[in-house]
């Protein structure tokens, strides 16, 4: 009796009209909540701004690390804070009872470089000709190259 790999039994199974309705529906489903999440943080742009892309990040500083949406526009990218606060101590500190939201024109992004968070590649770093720079923490690495690409695919004039 010889044995069988994973990938003759997935040969001999075939793909019915159910699963690829279902696959049909589930693209579906993901594309409404990426237009979904593109609304909601639609208002925190400025008037005539267009939002290209929405993506989860986090936001690290040396003392927090904020979650929140990065919105790639046409003009800048932004960072919309979602910090919720756990309890009615910090939400009586100034210091984190504030939202951070980050704006970064693309006219003032000198370089961009990836960047490791947590022992993971899933960081990016990006220098502002100001001096300043922002540490952008995501998922996964393929979410990170995903933001890179598309922010260096902007014309950045540094």
């Amino acid at each position: 009796q010889e044995s069988r790999g994973l990938g003759d039994v997935y040969k001999r199974q075939s793909i019915t009209k159910e699963h690829l309705e279902f696959l049909t529906e589930i693209d579906t489903l993901l594309d409404d909540t990426q237009n979904d999440l593109m609304a909601d943080v639609s208002y925190h742009l400025p008037p005539g701004e267009k939002c290209l892309s929405v993506y989860k990040a986090s936001s690290i500083t040396p003392f927090n690390k904020r979650d929140g949406e990065l919105i790639i526009g046409e003009l800048n990218v932004y960072f919309i804070d979602s910090h919720k606060f756990s309890d009615p101590l910090e939400m009586s500190r100034h210091i984190t009872s504030v939202p951070k939201h980050i704006t970064i024109p693309y006219l003032e992004i000198k370089r961009i470089h990836f960047r490791r968070h947590l022992l993971q590649n899933n960081a990016i770093e990006i220098f502002l000709i100001t001096g300043k720079t922002y540490l952008l923490a995501f998922d996964d690495t393929s979410l990170r190259d995903k933001v890179f690409d598309e922010i260096k695919s902007m014309e950045l004039p540094n």
